[in-house]
């Protein structure tokens, strides 16, 4: 089976693309992790961008052991602590278990909100 350049070209930019938007959404979300844990009080939070590591921000803002980093790779499990986590922090940031619900379920809503919100009165530093 022959393919033709363009195919292969367009297979090409589309890789690229993909990859492109991949870490786009990458740094926007360990941007969001590095405002989120800044509110909750935390103060080092140089390690937004480097992947999988940067969940430890999210850990340390809902006030979680580091070990639940781990508890985060193993399938099934980590949707539980997922919930457990976000649900804490939105209610440390004055935004309610709701927030916490959409943050896990439709994170596209939920994490830039709770990132870039301005009501930060009910926050516990």
């Amino acid at each position: 089976m022959e393919y033709s350049t363009e195919t292969t070209a367009m297979s090409g930019i589309a890789i690229v693309m993909f990859m492109l938007f991949g870490l786009a959404a990458h740094i926007f979300f360990g941007y969001c992790f590095k405002r989120i844990a800044e509110k909750a009080g935390e103060t080092d939070t140089g390690i937004w961008w480097i992947p999988i590591v940067n969940y430890l921000l999210v850990l340390r803002a809902a006030n979680k052991p580091g070990w639940w980093l781990v508890l985060l790779l193993i399938p099934f499990v980590n949707f539980i602590v997922l919930f457990i986590v976000w649900i804490e922090v939105s209610n440390r940031l004055g935004k309610g278990t709701g927030w916490g619900v959409v943050a896990v379920i439709f994170s596209i809503v939920g994490v830039p909100y709770l990132a870039f919100s301005d009501d930060t009165s009910a926050a516990i530093a």
